[in-house]
């Protein structure tokens, strides 16, 4: 039997009350805040963190192998962090460059004041940082994105066409 385009089974019940087939499966809802999980990829996922701690637990124990093993996570894990982070910086100044523009153009003079009045922050109020960040700001800011469409007049693709073909094309026939 299928409900909503799921198929659900029914129980066999003695009580009167209950003798309408109960799901045994939820349906799916679009709506749903939180994605599905399966049991099995629970289980991988602990699996798999398991033999992670246990390569931590001898690595703090002293284990050579076991502390390269975990420098190599580290850094696998790092250069996801990072890589992910410089995704998303270039995706932000592609989508909303005026914005992305006016936090780092106040972020530089924030930084400013903040070494005016002798504040200092590590490595976050350092001269270079602060004028790369000022003169980023001012550019995604001040300068318009270029755009030109007489640039992609040009291009096969802007008319939907096909680009054009080195070799002729063969007879069907042949």
């Amino acid at each position: 039997m299928e409900v909503g385009g799921c198929r659900v089974f029914s129980y066999l019940s003695i009580d009167p009350e209950m003798s309408s087939p109960t799901p045994s499966v939820e349906p799916i809802v679009r709506s749903r805040l939180l994605p599905r999980v399966s049991f099995r990829s629970m289980m991988i996922l602990m699996a798999v963190s398991a033999v992670v701690l246990a390569v931590a637990r001898s690595a703090n124990q002293g284990g050579i192998y076991a502390t390269a093993a975990v420098m190599g996570l580290v850094f696998l894990l790092g250069t996801v962090i990072v890589l992910s982070a410089v995704f998303l910086l270039a995706w932000a100044v592609a989508h909303a460059r005026r914005p992305v523009g006016l936090v780092l153009l106040s972020y530089s003079v924030a930084m400013i004041a903040l070494s005016i009045a002798g504040l200092r922050l590590d490595w976050i109020n350092e001269p270079i940082v602060v004028l790369n960040t000022f003169f980023i700001g001012v550019f995604l800011l001040f300068v318009p994105p270029p755009s030109s469409p007489a640039d992609h007049l040009d291009s096969p693709f802007a008319a939907d066409r096909l680009p054009p073909q080195i070799l002729p094309p063969r007879d069907a026939q042949s």
